[in-house]
Parts: C-alpha cells; structure tokens; sequence
C-alpha cells in the first residue's frame, strides 16, 4: 500500500514556501506522494 499528501492549493495561511516545507517534511518521513489541488482559485 502506497500513502500521499493531497492538499488544497489556496486558503489564509497558503504560501509557496509552507508547500515546499510540508514536500520537504512528507519525503523527509516517507511517504509516495505529494499531491495539490489542479484547480486555480481567484481571490477578488
């Protein structure tokens, strides 16, 4: 059984560099995948 990180793309406390940090962390403890929302979401 494989596992992965699937995470929305946007929201208050989204930034690039938190999801690079969490990439980093889920490889770092191994898990298979890390994944993001294929969606693009404006704010006005």
């Amino acid at each position: 059984m494989k596992f992965g990180v699937y995470l929305a793309n946007y929201g208050p406390n989204w930034s690039v560099q938190s999801i690079i940090k969490l990439a980093k962390i889920a490889e770092k403890n191994g898990w298979d995948g890390f994944y993001l929302w294929d969606h693009i979401y404006a704010s006005l």
